[in-house]
């Protein structure tokens, strides 16, 4: 897309402006090295120290196979796939391959932060119905059809092997990744999810959601988002709701926007109804942003440009901030959640805790309370040393740094019930506890940042109060 190369600066910025999820759409055909389908180790270090940037700051990462769709008869060795029938020996040995090699990469190393998506807007490039599913289209079933086993062939590539990618979210489109289309395909059996080896479950539909066409993409189309248009949007997250959310298939929509028609007031109208209606029905958005951002004159073509990646701003705050609000997740450091993620802990050295640095902290008062999200642990395990865990209860201890004999690591807050831990009660699916750290604390905390650790006890969220 033409942009500056990404930086963590990049990253991070997007990350305060209380964004929690990104997608990385990622090009692996141009990176095949061999006559094996290598991917170039220099291009996976690549996407993987990208990855790693938004790890580090708390983000869900969508990681994918994007740009390398094919029109069908061009395809050649390595080179991509097509959902066409010509194509699908060469199609499948690509995407075995490739993802293969992903999955193996990003694996054991990597929780429930990364999450797979199979393709991209599978689809027919150069056909009449390339960017439009329809029912009567023969040539559409039939693409539909190899979809569903592309779709398959990727998750087991993936759950092959083994490790953190048997539980790992996989998300897998329909055709184009269009709502109209899933439904439409998967009421009638052309569409289907793929069968999960590892009975884990974890399959999610991914859709792409420009809509209503008319306001949200199409050029001229109309500049005010009208009540005939929040009343199809709404129709649309009814229907994702009934057909596949309360099926047990959650929904991400991987793309959504409203391209620039110099139209302000309105796309803020859009963007505050769709993060609403996302909330309602429990669904991830991930807004794409193409870099392009200036009109001329009336063509308001793919102008999807958010943030600015030579100066690290946002070229419409007021668009980011609405979407944010709305979802719930407010940028203000001092009210969010700082981590989320799956930490068993059960090693009282410490060896399994949290560790947050001070920037975490960096707008903490003497008012911020700590909330931990917590369920029940495994048993305590023995020390390095070999000396058994006698510890029957479940506790979660909080340090700015492992205590010497003068246990200067140590923090005092009220809620502490023996020796500066918090004996806690977690129930079997989720409860929380909050601490209230004292001045004294608060300003080591946020000159040295915290680890949190204890044992028979898991921690899932932590925020800020």
């Amino acid at each position: 897309w033409g942009q500056p190369e990404t930086t963590e600066e990049m990253i991070k910025t997007i990350a305060d402006s209380g964004i929690k999820t990104i997608r990385i759409p990622t090009s692996w055909s141009a990176h095949i090295i061999d006559d094996k389908y290598t991917i170039d180790p220099q291009w996976m270090d690549r996407v993987k120290t990208i990855v790693d940037w938004a790890i580090k700051y708390n983000m869900y990462v969508i990681l994918n196979v994007h740009h390398d769709n094919v029109g069908a008869g061009t395809l050649t060795y390595g080179k991509g796939y097509c959902p066409n029938e010509a194509d699908m020996d060469e199609s499948q040995r690509f995407l075995y391959n490739v993802w293969s090699q992903i999955a193996a990469t990003f694996n054991n190393s990597y929780d429930e932060h990364l999450i797979f998506e199979t393709i991209n807007e599978p689809r027919l490039p150069g056909d009449q119905h390339e960017w439009g599913w329809n029912a009567n289209c023969e040539t559409c079933k039939n693409s539909m059809y190899i979809i569903n086993k592309y779709n398959q062939l990727c998750l087991d590539a993936i759950r092959e092997t083994g490790g953190n990618n048997t539980k790992r979210i996989v998300m897998v489109p329909s055709y184009v990744a269009s709502p109209n289309a899933a439904w439409d395909a998967y009421s009638t059996g052309i569409f289907k999810f793929p069968t999960d080896p590892s009975g884990t479950g974890k399959i999610a539909l991914s859709v792409h959601m420009y809509s209503p066409y008319n306001f949200a993409m199409e050029s001229p189309g109309s500049t005010i988002f009208t009540e005939a248009h929040k009343n199809d949007l709404a129709g649309m997250f009814s229907r994702l709701k009934n057909d596949f959310i309360s099926k047990g298939y959650p929904v991400v929509v991987g793309e959504m926007g409203a391209t620039n028609k110099n139209n302000l007031s309105e796309r803020e109208s859009w963007f505050q109804f769709f993060a609403e209606k996302a909330k309602e029905y429990n669904c991830s958005i991930v807004l794409w942003d193409n870099g392009n951002y200036e009109v001329s004159g009336s063509d308001y073509s793919e102008h999807f440009g958010y943030f600015n990646r030579n100066n690290y701003t946002w070229y419409f705050p007021s668009l980011i901030t609405t979407m944010v609000n709305a979802i719930g997740e407010s940028s203000d450091p001092t009210s969010k959640t700082i981590w989320t993620g799956t930490k068993d802990l059960k090693h009282w050295n410490g060896e399994d805790g949290i560790t947050l640095d001070s920037s975490n902290f960096s707008t903490a008062t003497d008012s911020t309370k700590i909330r931990f999200t917590i369920s029940i642990g495994a048993e305590c395990t023995a020390i390095d040393n070999g000396s058994p865990c006698t510890n029957n209860y479940s506790t979660i201890h909080p340090i700015t740094a492992w205590p010497d004999e003068n246990n200067d690591g140590n923090i005092t807050f009220l809620e502490a019930n023996t020796n500066h831990q918090l004996s806690v009660s977690p129930s079997a699916s989720a409860s929380t506890v909050t601490i209230s750290p004292d001045s004294t604390s608060w300003t080591t905390i946020k000159s040295k940042g915290l680890i949190i650790y204890g044992h028979k006890v898991v921690i899932t969220k932590i925020e800020l109060l």
